[in-house]
């Protein structure tokens, strides 16, 4: 008999519901350049707040030199799709983009802040 997940062992509907969207969560925030890449849009590391800007591709590529610009790009497509970063285009030679962070990624910083409050308290 095949293992059951923890969201096929719940009892009630509407906690599949939750497991699920603790999934999906789960899934943006499980590895490390989409946590780097939250810190950048939502911290300005220059003067050292937190405060959002819109950054193009390159500050971003700066910020984080570890990482491929392939990995980079394929990142914030994801995070854009999931609605966390919005990319905005401006008409000009050669075209510049710029990502920022949206209203509902801007959410996470809760998130971001527990996760980071609990592993201090126990890891």
């Amino acid at each position: 008999m095949p293992k059951k997940s923890i969201a096929q062992k719940l009892v009630y509907p509407e906690q599949i519901n939750v497991g699920q969207s603790i999934q999906k969560t789960a899934e943006l925030l499980a590895d490390t350049w989409s946590l780097r890449l939250l810190r950048q849009l939502m911290w300005n590391s220059e003067t050292q707040k937190p405060e959002t800007r819109p950054m193009r591709f390159s500050e971003l590529k700066k910020q984080l030199p570890s990482i491929s610009p392939k990995t980079l790009s394929r990142k914030l497509k994801a995070m854009e799709r999931m609605g966390v970063v919005q990319k905005t285009l401006y008409a000009e030679v050669p075209v510049r983009a710029e990502y920022a962070i949206t209203e509902k990624g801007k959410q996470l910083k809760d998130v971001l802040q527990a996760i980071t409050a609990w592993n201090l308290r126990n890891l």
